[in-house]
């Protein structure tokens, strides 16, 4: 008895053994070609999709990393027009012999007029595909083309779209102009009816030079416009994702300038009730480094440092005040205030959610801002003697 059920127990390893050996789904490295940039466009006239694909050049990358001359690009694009983003996928495969791979996909280029037409028919691909990462940025291509914007080979970088993605988090996190968004963001705004900002990129004359330059604003799925400069700073600072950028600040007793590094910023948002309508409080500390002084200043007094600190935060709250009420004018919430509504007021909120908008445009709101310079470099002195004063 005993020793039939050991043979029993064995019988059935043995059977387990055949479920584990052998990989039935395995691809083969040099049967695919790997995607690192995929970009959309609307065609004109027609509606359909032109889908481009960014494909590394595996033979010709190995041949430059190992000292060869410079040959054919290490990228190259593909594109496809179909009426689904699916189909356009397949399409492409009558111009490649290998099987598009998108799991080492890094970006995510939409052209402007894609943008301006609505987007939100794009997300329901990626949300059920297998095949994407949703944490691949997505960005908005400015004055030009998804497909133009991935053509374009950049320095240092062999495959473009790598490249693009680390600068747009290295010049979100040290100017603080752009934001990264993810598509796993788009849905999640998309299904709570959110607006957004999306970072844009234009081309420039200079050979390999795109210029990540403001943001992409988006209402109800479309794109209405731009925010730039210093309304792109305020958005990142409502947001708490800024870390890092430069303030100009006037000189005590002189028309020059002066430069301050902003180190961190922390911006808190509350929402109250008045007479039914919401009212908001939103509250920011940052802290910063004196790193530049065009002007005879003795940044060793108190008093000069105090002046200093009151005119930055005067700044940063006009700064903010002008980002929160273009926002207001423009009817585009992209700064997140009916979704504190919602939270704190949820039964309000279901009344005033259908015209929130309108609601929205009328809101309330106060700004104070604490600033603290914490440090002047590694003298105190200005080089600027006094009598350029006069």
């Amino acid at each position: 008895m005993r020793r039939g059920v050991r043979l029993l127990w064995l019988a059935a390893a043995c059977c387990m053994t055949f479920a584990l050996s052998g990989c039935w789904n395995s691809r083969e490295l040099n049967n695919l070609a790997i995607v690192t940039g995929m970009g959309i466009d609307r065609m004109n006239g027609t509606g359909q999709y032109l889908v481009s694909f960014q494909v590394v050049n595996s033979s010709k990358l190995a041949a430059n990393l190992d000292g060869g001359g410079p040959g054919e690009l290490p990228i190259i694009v593909y594109a496809a027009t179909e009426n689904s983003l699916f189909g356009a996928m397949r399409k492409a495969s009558q111009k490649i012999s290998r099987q598009l791979f998108f799991s080492h996909t890094q970006l995510l280029v939409i052209g402007e007029a894609m943008a301006r037409g609505g987007i939100q028919e794009l997300f329901d691909f990626f949300d059920r595909s297998h095949e994407f990462r949703l944490n691949m940025p997505v960005i908005v291509s400015k004055d030009t083309t998804a497909q133009a914007i991935l053509r374009k080979v950049t320095p240092l970088e062999k495959a473009s779209a790598s490249g693009l993605n680390k600068r747009l988090k290295m010049t979100q996190s040290v100017w603080a102009h752009n934001l990264t968004v993810d598509v796993k963001d788009i849905i999640s705004a998309q299904s709570r009816a959110q607006d957004m900002a999306l970072s844009g990129i234009e081309n420039t004359p200079e050979k390999g030079i795109m210029v990540y330059d403001g943001l992409a604003v988006f209402r109800e799925g479309k794109m209405t416009g731009w925010l730039k400069g210093e309304h792109a700073i305020a958005i990142l600072m409502l947001k708490n994702t800024i870390k890092s950028t430069i303030f100009q600040l006037s000189c005590p007793h002189s028309k020059d300038k002066l430069f301050v590094e902003l180190l961190s910023a922390k911006s808190s948002l509350q929402v109250g009730m008045r007479s039914g309508k919401p009212a908001f409080r939103i509250r920011v500390k940052e802290e910063g480094n004196v790193s530049e002084v065009h002007c005879p200043v003795d940044l060793n007094n108190k008093a000069t440092m105090v002046k200093l600190q009151r005119e930055w935060a005067d700044r940063t709250k006009a700064m903010l005040e002008a980002t929160i009420r273009t926002s207001m004018n423009e009817r585009t919430d992209i700064l997140g205030f009916g979704e504190a509504v919602s939270r704190k007021y949820p039964k309000a909120w279901k009344r005033m959610e259908r015209d929130w908008r309108e609601a929205y445009a009328d809101v309330d709101f106060d700004v104070s801002v604490e600033a603290y310079l914490r440090n002047t470099g590694m003298t105190l002195k200005a080089y600027i003697p006094e009598a350029s004063e006069t």
